[in-house]
């Protein structure tokens, strides 16, 4: 016979508790993971916060230096009161300009430039006026306009000639300065950046390349699909902090863009997912490496403890049988004493009145009397030995119904 129901849930509180914790280990495993997932997930976005507002404070500090020394960095100058053509030719020849990367220029409104020397060039209205000037004579063309070049018509220095205000220094912001001093790899240059202006169109971009032009079309050459540029243009005109996930060449990029504390200039970062969450890439590949050994000690622990619990439950079993055994043997050796003497008896009671009928053949009368009682006890010793037969088949499994 199995065990009880009783014992056999004893026999398996072990299995269960064992399987309990498991579950239990699982569950905090989990959390600890999901934890930990939006922890590190939250340190890349602070690292990539903190990555655009290094970059755009060197850049703000950059243009704040050159905002102090305007003068240095002018590069043309526009005539706003013209009193007299010799009197600006002679302040262009004794002009003192601090910084040997431009010549200064005067374009007055006839179309004449005054080179610094006091050389002058003529030029007609519908003629690219020119700058960059090397030599003071030698210019490359450029369309005619502040919002179609790099000038910043907020960036302006007043010059005096005779005590007047007669023109204007306006100021580009000198790429090769910001290049040299300013723009630095990020991410161990595994990702780039941009910093552009929406109204003026300026950009720069941290392979030191300058882009004047549409940033609609470089953002087109890079991020598809195309709505998605849209968008980011959209939210950087805002001057808000803006993030999103973009696709590019068969890549996911992430793209974040925050407005800087300069003019209206923000800056852009993107990357692959992978650099910019590299330590989050990191984590999950670490974590799921543990989780799948946990799996794995977890699920020989419990084949383990199956198999001793099933080990255990059959050698209960084997035992409680040893134990019915035992039982029934002592059982049967307190039958079988007890059964000796029921069978003793009636065996003396035959045997005793056959031999008084011997003795008594003479007398009828009391030979009949001992053959009877000879003949019940007979069949009480005949009735006792059926049921011994009758138990015997009972235990061998031979009973007949």
């Amino acid at each position: 016979m199995d065990l009880s129901f009783s014992k056999k849930i004893k026999q398996l509180g072990s299995l269960f508790s064992t399987i309990a914790i498991i579950i239990i280990s699982i569950t905090l495993i989990s959390f600890v993971y999901f934890r930990m997932y939006f922890i590190v997930e939250k340190s890349c976005l602070s690292e990539l916060k903190n990555v655009s507002e290094r970059i755009g404070n060197s850049f703000s500090s950059d243009i704040q230096y050159q905002s102090l020394f305007l003068q240095d960095y002018a590069d043309v100058i526009i005539a706003n009161k013209l009193e007299n053509k010799n009197q600006i030719i002679n302040f262009m020849k004794n002009f003192k300009f601090s910084s040997n990367t431009y010549d200064v220029n005067i374009m007055l409104p006839d179309g004449t430039i005054v080179c610094r020397g006091g050389k002058t060039l003529k030029i007609s209205d519908d003629t690219y006026y020119l700058r960059h000037s090397t030599q003071g004579e030698n210019f490359s063309p450029i369309k005619p306009s502040f919002t179609e070049t790099i000038v910043s018509i907020d960036h302006y220095y007043p010059v005096s000639i005779d005590g007047k205000v007669v023109c204007i220094l306006f100021c580009e912001i000198d790429l090769d300065f910001l290049a040299n001093e300013g723009i630095q790899p990020i991410y161990g240059g595994n990702a780039d950046y941009i910093i552009f202006n929406p109204q003026t169109r300026e950009m720069y971009v941290n392979t030191y390349s300058r882009l004047t032009g549409n940033l609609y079309a470089f953002l087109t050459r890079l991020i598809y699909p195309k709505n998605m540029v849209d968008e980011i243009i959209a939210e950087s005109e805002k001057l808000q902090v803006f993030s999103s996930e973009v696709h590019s060449l068969g890549e996911k990029l992430y793209f974040y863009s925050a407005p800087l504390n300069v003019e209206n200039f923000s800056i852009c970062v993107f990357g692959k997912k992978t650099v910019i969450f590299q330590d989050l890439y990191i984590f999950r590949t670490t974590a799921l490496k543990f989780i799948v050994i946990m799996c794995v000690v977890f699920s020989v622990y419990l084949i383990f403890m199956i198999k001793t619990t099933r080990e255990r439950i059959n050698i209960s079993i084997m035992e409680e049988r040893v134990k019915k055994a035992e039982s029934e043997a002592k059982y049967k050796t307190v039958f079988l004493s007890s059964m000796s003497h029921d069978i003793r008896t009636p065996m003396n009671a035959i045997v005793g009145y056959i031999n008084l009928a011997i003795l008594n053949t003479s007398d009828e009368i009391r030979m009949k009397q001992y053959l009877s009682k000879s003949l019940a006890a007979s069949n009480h010793l005949l009735s006792l030995i059926n049921e011994i037969l009758d138990i015997s088949r009972i235990e061998s499994g031979k009973n007949q119904t």
